[in-house]
């Protein structure tokens, strides 16, 4: 009985501890979390226009290899 008690006892305490530093880091963990999602926002809007500049930027340099290519060709064979 006597050793149930003792762990009773410290689980008790442990949980008031628990709590007491809960109550205490609680403002500081709604800090964080919101901190975190707005860099986290802000990080995938950031990825997110690059990704799309890159598609555009890639898409608009692919149309001018193409138009490049076809002009080389007609050049080509205008001159044979």
């Amino acid at each position: 009985m006597e050793i149930k008690n003792t762990v009773k006892t410290k689980l008790v305490k442990a949980k008031d501890k628990a709590v007491a530093f809960v109550e205490v880091a609680a403002p500081y963990i709604a800090i964080g979390v919101t901190s975190g999602a707005v860099v986290y926002t802000a990080a995938r809007a950031s990825y997110l226009l690059g990704y799309t500049r890159g598609v555009l930027s890639g898409t608009e340099a692919g149309k001018n290899a193409v138009i490049e290519i076809i002009s080389d060709l007609v050049k080509n064979v205008e001159t044979k």
